[in-house]
């Protein structure tokens, strides 16, 4: 893909699975070994904080608070804005694959839910909006239609699905 489309500049990343593999040094080798490419892998808070220079705040309607959630196979990230300012980001090793392979335990989501109370607090019309390949499976498997709300059982926060911005 890269010489069809003649890439002049790549930047490769790798996340949650990679900070967790005991072999990701063996895999970033092997890979830039047959193909040149150099995977650099990055930490949650910059996995987190790529949501941010996505520019997502500059189309966010500043009377409203937002909560920018994308989960991943191994990690979620949360990114809050409220009155069009970035107010945290955050990464939870919380996953879908990690969920299939039952490697998250009861107190990493309490550690999520009281992050979300506490750096919260106060603030009403939280609006969520969910991003990536998993939450937007998960709302096509709810037959949801696009731009409905849904009520969130933490911190009184609203659920939109990414594709009702769309």
């Amino acid at each position: 893909m890269v010489s069809i489309y003649d890439v002049q500049y790549l930047k490769a990343c790798a996340t949650s699975a990679m900070r967790d593999a005991a072999n990701s040094r063996d895999i970033i080798r092997k890979v830039k070994m047959e193909t040149g490419i150099e995977i650099k892998v990055i930490s949650g808070d910059e996995e987190a904080s790529f949501i941010y220079e996505n520019h997502i705040a500059e189309n966010l309607d500043k009377a409203h608070s937002y909560l920018y959630i994308d989960v991943g196979g191994g990690s979620t990230e949360l990114t809050f804005f409220n009155a069009g300012k970035l107010v945290f980001k955050e990464s939870f090793n919380i996953g879908t694959i990690r969920l299939l392979k039952g490697q998250v335990e009861e107190k990493q989501w309490v550690e999520m839910k009281e992050f979300l109370k506490l750096n919260t607090k106060g603030l009403s019309d939280i609006v969520a909006i969910g991003s990536g390949g998993n939450i937007n499976k998960v709302f096509s498997l709810s037959n949801a239609k696009k731009g409905n709300h849904y009520h969130l059982n933490c911190c009184g926060i609203i659920i939109k699905n990414s594709a009702a911005f769309q």
